[in-house]
């Protein structure tokens, strides 16, 4: 009997943006083997390579099976639901929730490939970043202090992710036979809508980039299956169908 995508385990990448600390990276692949956590992909950076085999002891395989990629977008485009890593409160007016809602939410709703972002060390994940995730997620602090070190962080993170697995098997499944799409189908079907919210003049201004990283977190909040992709690029093209067909519905109407 086949296998859907809601009763597979779910699986987890990392994926670090411009790390910049060796012993960084060498924890997180400590903290990803403590935890069972997937692949780890790391965007750029210019962190010491040797530093990182040295703390990542025990976990030197997972520091060897360290993929990279040229772009975030790369690194995440395999999975069907993104969650980004921020201290910060509602950037961009984009809810932000605690690590565990976050992944209970992904393992509700069937998500069988899950990514989690970590930016630099610096300065975290910038808007634009952001705004590519499906989900923000943060991990509870003391108010006097939120900021956590990227080992810190990560190691949080990945013990909620341990835990969600371990309630795997009273998840709900995901409703219909829909895979889920992926963050490429995904990110090509609202290019589609962005496309056509401009063409209309719903998105110009100063404020067009925010308002269209709202819709986008709207509509990816629960990750969007391949009929639901369907449907919002059939909403695409209606929208630009019934735009392009009022200016030659008036000019018909002016030569009568």
């Amino acid at each position: 009997m086949a296998v859907s995508s809601s009763q597979r385990a779910a699986t987890l990448r990392i994926v670090l943006l411009r790390p910049k600390r060796g012993a960084n990276v060498g924890a997180v692949c400590r903290a990803m083997k403590n935890m069972g956590a997937g692949d780890l992909v790391i965007v750029g950076g210019e962190y010491d390579g040797e530093e990182a085999r040295r703390t990542a002891v025990h976990a030197g395989d997972v520091y060897e099976s360290i993929r990279t990629a040229a772009t975030l977008d790369e690194a995440i485009a395999p999975a069907t639901f993104v969650v980004g890593t921020t201290s910060r409160t509602q950037p961009w007016s984009i809810p932000v929730v605690p690590i565990d809602q976050a992944f209970a939410e992904a393992r509700a709703h069937g998500q069988a490939s899950i990514a989690l972002v970590f930016g630099p060390e610096d300065h975290g994940l910038d808007n634009q970043q952001l705004a590519r995730c499906h989900r923000l997620a943060f991990v509870p602090t003391a108010d006097a202090y939120a900021s956590l070190n990227l080992a810190q962080a990560a190691v949080v993170c990945l013990y909620e992710w341990l835990r969600s697995s371990r309630n795997e098997a009273g998840s709900m499944p995901r409703s219909g036979d829909a895979a889920a799409a992926d963050d490429r189908t995904q990110s090509a079907a609202l290019a589609d809508l962005e496309d056509v919210l401009e063409e209309i003049g719903f998105l110009e201004g100063d404020q067009a980039e925010r308002v269209m990283a709202t819709i986008r977190s709207i509509l990816t909040r629960s990750g969007l299956d391949e009929r639901e992709v369907g449907i919002l690029r059939g909403i695409a093209r209606q929208i630009r169908w019934a735009a392009r067909r009022e200016p030659a519905r008036k000019r018909a109407a002016t030569i009568k």
